[in-house]
């Protein structure tokens, strides 16, 4: 993934251990990270399906994925219908407003409320975390 919150180029060595590849909601007509993982479900016949993604409220339910299963499916059905891709994926490309939104809330908002989250745990006095901790 661009800004590398995604497994990338290491997906080939664990494909084994992977069912299915997200696409993500980032993405507009001029930028789409996905392609990457779009051509990777194609060439190793894996299902994909689309998420939110969702960190901020407001994004939740823009993207996601239809499942063609019973109308009170159980887990297994609701991953047997995955693994046979059965589902339609919902992810439109982002407005220029959404995509600077999204942006903000990558390089400025979510570093910074990290930033404030972990000082003012560090004037409590509690241990500070790190970052695998954290998240």
């Amino acid at each position: 993934y661009v800004l590398g919150g995604s497994i990338g180029k290491e997906i080939h060595q664990v494909m084994d251990c992977i069912d299915v590849i997200e696409m993500c909601r980032f993405h507009t007509p001029w930028l789409n990270p996905n392609r990457k993982g779009i051509a990777v479900a194609k060439q190793r016949n894996r299902p994909m399906v689309a998420t939110s993604d969702a960190h901020r409220l407001e994004v939740f339910g823009k993207a996601y994925t239809l499942v063609d299963a019973p109308a009170k499916p159980t887990a297994r059905q609701v991953f047997d219908a995955i693994r046979k891709k059965a589902v339609e994926l919902h992810s439109p490309p982002l407005s220029v407003g959404e995509f600077l939104a999204d942006l903000f809330h990558i390089l400025v908002d979510h570093p910074m409320q990290r930033f404030l989250n972990r000082r003012a745990r560090n004037r409590l006095g509690e241990p500070l975390k790190s970052r695998s901790e954290a998240e």
